[in-house]
């Protein structure tokens, strides 16, 4: 079954994540932080997080990118395996739009 989010779906292959029952946010195992999509024609995908005990009037948001990079590195610390995972975020976030830049070697330097 496809989830709705690409960046649900990423978070949900994680082992620190659980999926909701609809598929519209997923749950952090370690922190109760609930994490939703949400679409900002300004600042790009964001995530929406909410925590156990936040004041109702606060609203966090971070990058798309960001969190899921992090999220990744959370993992590999968890002793999860990332054989597949470094693919599947590259795929979700060329998906998203969100394109790394290549990386240019720098030029090799004659010093004789």
């Amino acid at each position: 079954m496809r989830l709705r989010d690409p960046a649900l779906e990423f978070l949900a292959s994680l082992p620190q994540f659980h999926l909701s029952k609809h598929g519209d946010y997923v749950i952090h195992l370690g922190t109760g932080t609930v994490v939703r999509r949400v679409v900002s024609p300004v600042d790009g995908p964001q995530l929406n997080l909410r925590w156990p005990g936040q004041s109702a009037d606060v609203q966090v948001e971070v990058p798309v990118d960001t969190y899921v990079r992090y999220q990744q590195y959370e993992a590999e610390r968890l002793g999860h395996p990332t054989g597949e995972t470094p693919s599947l975020l590259e795929g979700l976030l060329r998906e998203l739009g969100i394109v790394d830049p290549p990386v240019t070697p720098p030029a090799p330097t004659n010093h004789s």
